[in-house]
């Protein structure tokens, strides 16, 4: 009597949750001929179409079991931070802000008023600003964030530097934890 193991489809946590959150609702199935010839091309895991849905909403699955914060973090981290707008209007620049990201973003910032800039006068925008750049998204410099939120760049810099340990370990505590969800249900493998 023989076993069969599935191969986890991931090499990792961050692959996965790179994948959940790129995963494009307007995927289409591949045609019959590329079906036919993936057997010669290569081993493919099945992320196309509606398996490919699936995958993404396992793994979305697994994220929403997190704390709140750390489904933020993951959110603000992995979904797309702009995404195409097809509004016409002569002002559209053709892109506009990822929503599940901007909800995110908004989300964390609030939070960092009360977890990292407890006791602070905190400008809402300058929050926002510095929850963005612990997550990659640098807009505008430190001294530019001073003169928009009328305050001292040393005020700026402390701000900064408390949201970002913050913001760095919701986001550790994330990441350790989805990690060990997606390998327990097999989705991950030990050494990836």
């Amino acid at each position: 009597m023989t076993t069969d193991t599935v191969a986890p489809v991931f090499v990792s946590a961050h692959a996965a949750l790179t994948f959940a959150f790129n995963y494009s609702l307007q995927q289409y199935d591949a045609p019959p001929m590329a079906k036919l010839m993936r057997g010669a091309i290569g081993s493919g895991k099945g992320l196309v179409g509606l398996d490919g849905a699936g995958q993404s909403g396992f793994v979305r699955a697994e994220v929403k079991r997190l704390p709140i914060e750390q489904q933020m973090a993951i959110a603000a981290r992995f979904a797309p931070a702009m995404q195409e707008c097809e509004c016409g209007k002569v002002c559209c620049s053709g892109k506009t802000p990822g929503k599940e990201w901007a909800e995110a973003v908004e989300w964390l910032t609030s939070y960092a008023m009360r977890a990292a800039l407890a006791g602070c006068v905190s400008h809402h925008r300058l929050r926002q600003a510095l929850v963005m750049r612990a997550f990659g998204r640098k807009t505008v410099s430190l001294d530019a964030l001073a003169e928009i939120a009328s305050v001292h760049r040393n005020t700026v810099s402390d701000q900064n530097q408390r949201v970002q340990k913050c913001m760095r370990e919701i986001e550790a505590k994330a990441v350790r934890a989805i990690d060990e969800r997606l390998r327990n249900c097999g989705m991950v493998g030990e050494d990836g």
